[in-house]
């Protein structure tokens, strides 16, 4: 059983409160707050006035009354500052700069080199985006209130350590250091799976809910699991990591070292092999890329080709 403090638990009614104004429909009232969250709407009075108080919230007009004191809506100061997000794939950095109210105002592409590549790479691609990110937008560093670092693999978000990659020859980075270095910026770093389920959480189909599960199926696989509202990591950081459990013994290679990984069959890379072994004359089986491949796939199956089928 988690022990929590009294201040714990105000944290996490405050970032519950929040949660819950970023998935509404607009701007909400403190009452629609308290029926949304089931907190007492003295609780929500006092966390949304510490939220107006710091600027993250703002009113945003009044309800229509039938007859007494009109209510205030509240909603997120769109202009409190700025949030970058970075996705570090296999091939590419990915990084959007964010106001606010989670709206992108610009975003950059940067390419990863082929083969192993090493820390100091994505290094370089992420503070060049990041860089890049601030300049066209007009954006003085100092508004950045963090930076979110999805890196794939078994991430120790704590220190901020890379422990392992499936990728890469990559063990125990300090990932977050070597970016202290460069950036400056308060930084955050977690995986894939846990950064989509707290997107899913806020932004998507978890907005209204939560207990939920969320599968990735890209080059990597996994899921990421939501309980009560929160992130559910596990003892070991590694819940959801199922995709390098042994599927078939002996079966294909694995990006891992190991053979008949769940991630050799289900992800993008291991369905269009499958279509190839199945299909092995098939031009459409044999894209630029899995993507493209699995696109492909997806028609072929909806106009009725029975290999894609």
């Amino acid at each position: 059983m988690i022990r929590r403090t009294s201040q714990d638990i105000r944290r996490l009614n405050r970032f519950e409160v929040l949660r819950r104004v970023y998935a509404g429909p607009g701007a909400m009232s403190r009452q629609d707050i308290a029926a949304a969250t089931g907190l007492s709407f003295a609780t929500v009075a006092n966390l949304t006035a510490e939220l107006l108080e710091a600027g993250v919230l703002v009113e945003a007009g009044h309800e229509e009354s039938g007859g007494g004191r009109p209510r205030a809506r509240l909603a997120v100061n769109a202009e409190r500052g700025a949030l970058i997000g970075v996705d570090i794939a296999e091939t590419s950095v990915h990084a959007e700069l964010f106001d606010l109210a989670l709206t992108v105002r610009h975003s950059v592409e940067r390419p990863l080199p082929p083969g192993d590549v090493h820390p100091s790479d994505v290094v370089d691609a992420l503070a060049g985006a990041v860089g890049e990110l601030l300049a066209a937008s007009g954006t003085d560093r100092g508004r950045v209130l963090g930076a979110g670092v999805s890196v794939p693999g078994m991430v120790e978000r704590e220190g901020g350590v890379s422990s392992f990659s499936p990728y890469w020859s990559w063990h125990e980075v300090p990932l977050r250091a070597l970016l202290d270095e460069r950036l400056g910026l308060p930084l955050w770093l977690d995986n894939p799976l846990r950064a989509s389920t707290v997107a899913e959480m806020w932004c998507g189909a978890g907005r209204e809910v939560d207990d939920l599960v969320v599968l990735t199926l890209r080059a990597g696989v996994g899921a990421g699991i939501a309980i009560g509202g929160q992130l559910y990591r596990g003892f070991t950081n590694s819940a959801g990591e199922w995709g390098h459990t042994c599927l078939a013994l002996d079966g294909r290679p694995c990006t891992c070292g190991n053979r008949g990984c769940v991630e050799a069959y289900v992800s993008l890379r291991g369905i269009a092999e499958t279509w190839r072994e199945l299909a092995p004359g098939d031009a459409r089986a044999t894209g630029p890329d899995d993507a493209v491949t699995v696109a492909a796939l997806a028609r072929a199956a909806d106009a009725g080709d029975p290999a894609a089928a």
